[in-house]
């Protein structure tokens, strides 16, 4: 198995979006039964920002200091039956997104806006997925 090895810059950024993720989990617009937040805005700037693999460790972080109890989930919410519940789906899709749309954003310095545009949609499309099968499980 090949050893995946992040920087300390890289680390510090992770964890940066991480808190920045957490953050958005506050700004909650209540739609039952998975509410709109701003967690994806933090989410698709880690992806511009840190491409795939630090993007994805930011939303790991994210995820688990929701796991581990802090209040960082949606509505201050924490604990690790959140991810069993309508929304597990969408915070498991976060880790999965931030890594395809960092991977799909323009690698060489000059953002693209279509290109961006579309890694942006391709992101929402691999979040929105697991999210909207596990949800509907719950309804």
């Amino acid at each position: 198995m090949k050893e995946v090895k992040f920087s300390l810059r890289e680390m510090a950024f992770a964890a940066l979006f991480g808190a920045g993720t957490a953050a958005g989990a506050y700004v909650v617009i209540p739609v039952a039964p998975v509410p709109i937040t701003l967690q994806t805005l933090f989410l698709y700037v880690a992806a511009g920002l840190l491409g795939g693999r630090v993007a994805a460790l930011s939303q790991v972080v994210y995820v688990l200091l929701g796991v581990i109890g802090l209040p960082v989930f949606a509505g201050g919410k924490a604990g690790l039956g959140i991810l069993f519940g309508p929304t597990g789906g969408y915070l498991l899709g976060f880790i999965l997104g931030a890594y395809a749309a960092g991977k799909l954003m323009p690698s060489n310095g000059v953002p693209g806006a279509v290109r961006t545009v579309l890694a942006l949609a391709a992101g929402t499309v691999v979040i929105y997925v697991p999210g909207v099968l596990l949800s509907l499980i719950h309804i």
